[in-house]
């Protein structure tokens, strides 16, 4: 591993970079100007020597070899071999410098700093660099390792000491952590346990999170001015929004990760002693402390409050001006085509009200006034059927889930039907109506402007992940797989073939390179590849709700915030409570007490489909019964029977029937609780309808 004693630093630093300019002829005027001499291509040469990733037990540290560096001429570097981080991080826990100060601090301080800058300003090498020190070198690991053991790490949370050092240290493990997850599958990850066990990355979290408090946050207990909550970089000022940037990127992939599947628990990601009164819970200005917390840590607020905070946001701006009203005459059969060329116009404007006028086959117009039930009937329709992957614009993965589709283009207006229907599903979401769409966690993802690494490949292709992992591990000659950086672009084989890099087609997978490829592969697959329907998609979305808002989320939280609660089971007493009732039944009628023994006693897969049933989206609100539109009812449905079979207490033959848009169900005088449950139990699993009644 090339490092730089502190020798090497000073003819890295601008001093010498000065020095070396002038005796090149060369001048300079400030210090950006001193960096660029630094940045050249030609470099990289340099700067690898010694990144080679060696096992060799000879130190290297003894014999300086002098590189040149181009213009600037030569200077004396040496290199860290495994074997030297290794020493350093067992040495910290037994032996202290003279100062005081953890062994080998100096040494690894010089190193951090002076790459952490090259990382800075030198961005044509720093994928080069950041290869070299992930894959090849063990920097993350020994570096985490040396500030664990040593207790620097803890001890500038506790009380602020040796900034600098941390801050640099800390720095370069972000960067070649992160850079070293974007390959690292779940298998590696959760399985193997590389190249962090899961108990030391519960530590890694709870540091991680608590270094970003203590050095961007001024206060665990308050915030600071907006303006004013990022402190000055140790390392300068100039480098403060990196270090940021670094720390809390590193944060947000790990709980990311967790929240797919969980190996830390949540405490680790809240606050402890956070108050969200202090930062203004009540004020959804823009600026406001409360935001800025969302938008940039939204994990250390529980979930709950933060969807609380979002159904504030809409109400504030469904009430923010006299949004108009829409009436729209839709033709059942074309209900997709018509929503599209009815509100394919309206932008901000569909925040109003939308009242909905069915067209029978016939082309007359069906009877009924629009209060909400018929425009929830048209948008669950409409969604149900434009996300469905026979019209083309979405597939199913392997599990079911829905992503776009990459040959969408096969629609006419493609990307304006996807702009459409991400305006309709930001519709639903500002209306709180709940749809059952289960989308893949990459789509999701790139709903929240994140870029997607190989760890979500298995939610779009597992074949293809499965392949890249054999690929990855592979111990053979690669050259006999005869691979090279191309990608065929056409699942249908028209053989269009997209080169992943320039030249691609003539570019050999070695082992040298394989990373690379398996980076570029998913990169094009899970990003690149639908690009374009993703950007239109969200477009539409943010028409009806700010992006922003939504990033209040991770991609797990997102697809509850769209279709309720995963599990589907859901608190009995809270459904209970919030129902209404109609048709001459009350909450102390004897068949409603029946009805809400029997649901007490359900399943969580019968509490599911009773939901469906009902609503049309088999979850519960986050937020409880209470935020359901309209709300649950139960309405009594005269039977039957004559005089004589009443007399005789004969049993009501007819079905429960419901009618999902107004989340009614409606449901007969049963005599006993036994008809009562099986009759219902019927309905739902059958998926009965007023068909069946």
């Amino acid at each position: 591993l090339a490092a730089t004693p502190a020798s090497a630093v000073s003819a890295l630093g601008v001093k010498g970079a000065v020095a070396r300019g002038k005796k090149a002829g060369v001048p300079c005027q400030s210090a950006a100007e001193q960096w660029q001499l630094l940045y050249h291509k030609a470099h990289v040469q340099w700067l690898l020597v010694g990144l080679g990733g060696t096992t060799q037990a000879e130190t290297c540290l003894v014999t300086p070899v002098a590189h040149d560096i181009g213009a600037e001429g030569k200077v004396q570097l040496a290199t860290l071999t495994w074997q030297d981080w290794i020493k350093a991080y067992k040495d910290v826990t037994v032996k202290k410098a003279a100062d005081g100060r953890p062994k080998h601090s100096e040494t690894i301080s010089d190193f951090c700093s002076t790459y952490g800058r090259l990382l800075a300003v030198w961005t044509a090498a720093q994928i080069p660099m950041l290869n070299a020190m992930a894959f090849d070198s063990p920097v993350h690991i020994c570096l985490w390792a040396w500030l664990r053991s040593s207790n620097l790490l803890q001890a500038y949370i506790d009380h602020g000491s040796e900034a600098n050092l941390v801050a640099s240290a800390v720095f370069i493990f972000c960067k070649t952590y992160l850079h070293r997850l974007m390959v690292t599958d779940d298998t590696e990850f959760y399985d193997q346990q590389v190249p962090f066990p899961l108990s030391q990355l519960v530590d890694c979290s709870l540091l991680i999170r608590q270094y970003v408090n203590r050095r961007f946050w001024a206060s665990q207990s308050r915030p600071v001015a907006a303006s004013s909550r990022l402190t000055r970089g140790e390392d300068g000022p100039e480098l403060a929004p990196l270090h940021r940037e670094a720390s809390t990127h590193l944060m947000h992939s790990l709980y990311d990760r967790n929240a797919r599947r969980e190996f830390c628990p949540l405490e680790t990601w809240l606050q402890r002693g956070f108050k969200m009164d202090a930062f203004g819970i009540n004020s959804t200005a823009d600026d406001s402390q409360t935001l800025v917390v969302l938008r940039e840590f939204p994990h250390v607020i529980p979930l709950k409050e933060r969807m609380q905070i979002f159904s504030r946001l809409i109400d504030e701006d469904r009430q923010s001006q006299a949004w108009p009203e829409t009436h729209v005459r839709i033709r059942r059969q074309n209900i997709v085509e018509d929503g599209f060329a009815k509100l394919g116009v309206l932008r901000h404007e569909l925040k109003g009200v939308v009242k909905v006028h069915f067209v029978n086959e016939s082309g007359l117009d069906e009877s009924g006034i629009d209060m909400g039930g018929l425009y929830k009937e048209f948008l669950t329709t409409l969604i149900e059927r434009a996300f469905h992957p026979d019209y083309g614009l979405f597939r199913f993965s392997a599990d079911r889930q829905l992503y776009p589709n990459p040959d969408s283009h096969m629609v006419n207006n493609h990307l304006d039907y996807f702009a459409f229907i991400g305006r309709i599903l930001g519709k639903a979401l500002f209306d709180g109506i709940q749809m059952d769409l289960p989308f893949c966690g990459f789509f999701l993802s790139k709903l929240l402007g994140k870029h997607n690494y190989l760890d979500e490949l298995p939610s779009l292709d597992p074949a293809l992940h499965k392949n890249l992992l054999y690929l990855k591990n592979y111990t053979g000659d690669i050259a006999d797989l005869a691979l090279d950086f191309t990608v065929s672009a056409d699942d249908f084989g028209g053989g269009s073939v997209i080169e992943l890099i320039p030249g691609g087609k003539n570019i050999e997978v070695t082992a040298a390179n394989r990373i690379q490829y398996i980076h570029l592969m998913a990169d094009y697959r899970l990003n690149k590849q639908i690009k374009r329907q993703c950007e239109a998609f969200l477009r539409g979305f943010q028409d009806v709700i700010r992006v922003d808002w939504i990033r209040f989320f991770n991609p797990v939280e997102l697809q509850v915030l769209i279709s309720g609660e995963k599990n589907g089971d859901f608190d009995v007493e809270d459904l209970k409570a919030h129902t209404i009732y109609s048709g001459g039944y009350s909450a102390s009628d004897s068949a409603c007490k029946r009805f809400w023994k029997v649901v007490a006693e359900f399943t969580p897969a019968q509490k599911c489909a009773l939901l469906k049933f009902v609503t049309s989206c088999p979850r519960p609100p986050l937020l409880g019964f209470s935020s359901l539109q309209p709300p649950f009812c139960i309405h009594k449905v005269r039977g039957d029977r004559n005089l004589f079979e009443m007399m005789t207490r004969k049993e009501e033959d007819r079905l429960p029937t419901a009618s999902t848009c107004m989340n009614l169900l409606k449901l007969p005088a049963y005599l006993n609780t036994s008809t009562l449950r099986s009759k219902l139990n019927y309905a739902i699993t059958a998926n009965a309808g007023f068909e069946l009644s």
